[in-house]
């Protein structure tokens, strides 16, 4: 099961990621426009090796930090293949580099001892991902020949990068060495960490910077730009113009509208310029770039918690974004197989929820059980809406008899399962809220509590409707505790042989009978069984009434006849009435009992 949660204001701005695992964080993949969790090891105690692979979990980008080291050192991920994974040493100490300072001269000799290990790097300007670089490629992108001098950094001599000056390399005090303290030349002062923007890397979560700005115009991003945007509109609509495609593969930025009321929009616009999203106050936007487009989602950050389901297609058919599914069989792993679910068909009502992505047949995907679902299409004639039905906002939403099809209309037949709400129609981005809920066939109780179920409010109009197969109510229980039942007619007009099966409180008349004596021959008795026997057309010349099995006796009226013995109605009339129950005479044995209610019925 995954558990997707909304992002709220402080889940999405104070930034710190809880992950499923400590020191994990997560990676837009924008081929799949999902979130891939990175796996880390912030507390190693050795140098990785081959070994430490995708077999264990990590993956190209993850982190390794070798606390045992002296000191510390971090390495990098650049190659997760089975028993030959490649980690590049990463770490740089303030120290290392200035020594490296201190020499007059750089002997070529050096520099390539420098590049003895493995960097990550780009040998163009603002394109292409990070490679490895060889070690040629190093020495021409760092361009020193033998005897240079280092005596520039960035425009200011430095002769001594020790020495704690402002314009060399220096430690602030209260600064731990798992942290970096960054401020600019001549601008900012300070003696201690309290007085520095710090980025912390922690063990429980990934933290973020994040700008907050008022804007006093329209603003253009560029790709160093922080990942968190919070930004008030300041009264008014502001443009937010988004980087070249081209130079933003794989970038992210969450913008929140920090604005507080109607008319403080923020629009988000392409290079181009193009319109993509409209930002309304309060609401935050995920905008991520593949490349060639940008895309932009808005987050409701009002939305309920989602729970999707990792599920896989049966093999059957593929899944459309809000066809209900249920779960057919295993896959041997974390998660079962799934298909078309179908609320008149008893092997496909057990619902788990309704398709959250397009899935194809035999692939993976997720079903969602409940919460908000966009990119549904309730077209009429549409898998989802198959029975060309009119939905409106706020219909509920039932699982069809139709395979994989809701429904605003109560089913008649097969199980009642509600599958959400609508909340908007509109064609294929339509929206639901999905709460899946079955009917429960099967109640109980333990010893000391009751099972209730109570009948409304309004005294004596609500009712328990007990319904057929056919949806033709039997019998109710009103509010005021009033019982109405019916009992399902059988008209037997001549001579036969009832089963067992029409002995379950059937009321048996003789309507329509001709000049012929009309015996009815009951089944074995058995426990549980009863009937009405109704005398409906009278003919005085001919009988009406039941025999008993062999090895049966009928009690009438509390005496006994005899085994195989006949009841019958001695002078016909319409509305003679005895009733017939079993009751048990013996381990396994049972006889009838008749009681007269109107009319005169004698043993025969």
């Amino acid at each position: 099961m995954k558990m997707i949660n909304s992002i709220e204001l402080s889940d999405v701005l104070d930034v710190d990621v809880s992950l499923e695992s400590s020191g994990d964080f997560l990676k837009f993949n924008s081929s799949t426009g999902k979130w891939d969790t990175i796996k880390n090891n912030l507390s190693a105690s050795a140098t990785p090796d081959a070994d430490n692979d995708s077999t264990e979990g990590y993956s190209v980008g993850s982190l390794w930090f070798d606390l045992t080291a002296s000191p510390h050192e971090i390495y990098r991920c650049v190659d997760a293949t089975a028993t030959a994974a490649v980690w590049v040493n990463s770490s740089l100490e303030v120290g290392e580099l200035g020594a490296l300072a201190l020499l007059d001269e750089v002997a070529l000799s050096n520099m390539a001892s420098m590049a003895t290990a493995s960097l990550l790097g780009r040998n163009t300007a603002e394109t292409g991902k990070p490679e490895v670089l060889a070690k040629a490629t190093v020495l021409s992108l760092l361009n020193v020949e033998d005897g240079a001098e280092v005596n520039n950094i960035s425009d200011t001599d430095a002769t001594d990068l020790t020495d704690g000056g402002d314009t060399t390399l220096h430690d602030h005090d209260g600064i731990s060495e798992n942290t970096s303290a960054r401020h600019s030349q001549n601008t900012d002062t300070g003696s201690n960490a309290a007085t520095f923007a710090v980025t912390s890397l922690s063990t429980d979560g990934l933290k973020l910077d994040h700008n907050v700005e008022t804007l006093a115009a329209n603003k253009t991003l560029v790709a160093t730009d922080m990942i968190i945007q919070k930004l008030d509109p300041d009264g008014t609509t502001r443009n937010i113009t988004l980087p070249a495609e081209n130079l933003s593969t794989d970038l992210v930025f969450f913008i929140y509208n920090m604005g507080g009321e109607e008319g403080e929009n923020l629009d988000i616009y392409s290079d181009a310029p193009a319109l993509l999203k409209e930002v309304h106050f309060g609401e935050t936007a995920m905008v991520t770039c593949d490349g060639t487009t940008w895309s932009v989602t808005v987050l409701d950050c009002q939305e309920a918690t989602t729970v999707d389901l990792r599920v896989k297609e049966e093999n059957a058919s593929a899944i459309a974004i809000g066809q209900p599914v249920y779960v057919s069989g295993a896959t041997g792993v974390a998660f079962p197989t799934v298909g078309l679910a179908d609320c008149d068909d008893s092997t496909k009502i057990r619902v788990k929820g309704l398709a959250s992505e397009a899935i194809a047949q035999n692939t993976t995907g997720y079903a969602r059980y409940q919460g908000l679902l966009e990119g549904v299409n309730s077209t009429k004639g549409q898998p989802v809406n198959a029975g060309s039905e009119d939905w409106t906002a706020g219909d509920q939403l039932w699982v069809s008899a139709t395979a994989g099809s809701l429904t605003n209309v109560r089913p008649t037949s097969g199980r009642c399962i509600k599958a959400g709400t609508a909340l908007t129609v509109e064609g294929a981005n339509s929206k639901i809220f999905v709460d899946i809920r079955e009917n429960e066939v099967f109640s109980t109780a333990a010893a000391t509590e009751d099972v209730v179920l109570r009948v409304g409010d309004d005294a004596g109009s609500n009712k328990v409707s007990i319904r057929n197969h056919s949806n033709t109510e039997v019998a109710s229980v009103d509010s005021y505790g009033g019982l109405a039942a019916s009992f399902q007619e059988l008209v037997q007009a001549s001579s036969d042989t009832l089963a067992a099966s029409e002995l379950r409180g059937q009321q048996i008349t003789n309507f329509g009978q001709g000049e012929a004596d009309n015996l009815q021959t009951l089944p074995t008795a058995a426990e549980g069984m009863s009937f009405v026997l109704l005398c409906g057309t009278a003919q005085a010349a001919n009988y009406f009434g039941v025999q008993a099995d062999t090895n049966d006796k009928i009690y009438l009226d509390g005496t006994a006849g005899s085994d195989n013995g006949i009841v019958k109605i001695e002078v016909p009339v319409v509305g003679a009435k005895i009733v017939f129950h079993t009751f048990q005479t013996g381990a396994s044995a049972f006889d009838w009992i008749a009681t007269t209610v109107y009319g005169t019925w004698v043993a025969a």
